[in-house]
């Protein structure tokens, strides 16, 4: 099992790397049941982005080779205002889930979670701590554990480090790292910074994204091989650095 850890100071060249060392190096499984076998390789990962590479996934600043195209209309999905859209389509024409609908559904968990971390987040300013208690789930396992489209994020943590400054923690069940890595972690940096960190005058300094599955389909193999990192003064190298556990 290939089991990476990245730090970066570089977004987009995270992004490469991660692509890069999956593509050559990651252990080739079969996923998915039935008809919707998946050849990928596969790699459980950490990725730790500090410094410019926090601002660059918050001015939505990804790699030019990125195949994820219609960014915006992606980001969209994460606000209130497509929600209410969203809700008044026939059902033939929603989603198995969204993820503004797991984290603000009072149908679904009884309360609005993003609401939740942002009166958490006030507390822990207040009192001057950093708690390990600050979270946001997205998995309710009677509809989840036998889904064969079950989300893909299963948490959100945000704990205040002091100084108006603030961890986001992401944890995914599964992830495509080629089509989907940097776009996600973008959009849910938009909506927690949007929703939760802002209002309280706070700003996001460490994005720390945990992935059980981080894969690149067969089919974007060649491609993510060819990936070059795009670096940029003041950048040492890549602006990336990358720890390969070994099994003993």
């Amino acid at each position: 099992m290939l089991e990476l850890a990245i730090e970066a100071i570089d977004f987009p060249n995270a992004w490469v790397a991660l692509c890069k060392t999956i593509a050559f190096e990651g252990d080739e499984r079969v996923i998915g049941g039935g008809q919707e076998r998946k050849t990928i390789k596969d790699a459980v990962t950490i990725t730790v982005l500090r410094e410019q590479a926090c601002q660059q996934v918050l001015q939505k600043v990804i790699h030019s080779k990125n195949p994820f195209k219609r960014v915006d209309e992606y980001l969209n999905e994460f606000t209130r205002i497509w929600l209410l859209e969203y809700y008044t389509r026939p059902k033939k024409e929603q989603f198995v889930y969204t993820y503004i609908d797991r984290l603000t559904s009072e149908i679904l968990f009884s309360m609005d979670q993003l609401h939740v971390l942002k009166e958490e987040l006030a507390t822990q300013m207040k009192e001057v701590i950093t708690s390990n208690r600050v979270q946001a789930i997205t998995w309710i396992p009677s509809m989840d554990c036998y889904s064969r489209t079950p989300p893909c994020l299963q948490r959100v943590v945000v704990r205040y480090l002091g100084k108006y400054e603030v961890d986001l923690h992401l944890t995914w069940r599964s992830r495509d790292c080629y089509n989907a890595w940097a776009v996600n972690v973008v959009a849910l940096a938009d909506c927690i910074n949007r929703e939760v960190v802002q209002p309280n005058n706070c700003r996001i300094v460490r994005i720390v994204d945990f992935n059980d599955s981080l894969h690149v389909y067969k089919g974007d193999w060649a491609q993510a091989k060819k990936l070059e990192y795009e670096t940029s003064p003041p950048y040492f190298q890549s602006g990336v650095i990358i720890h390969k556990m070994e099994d003993d």
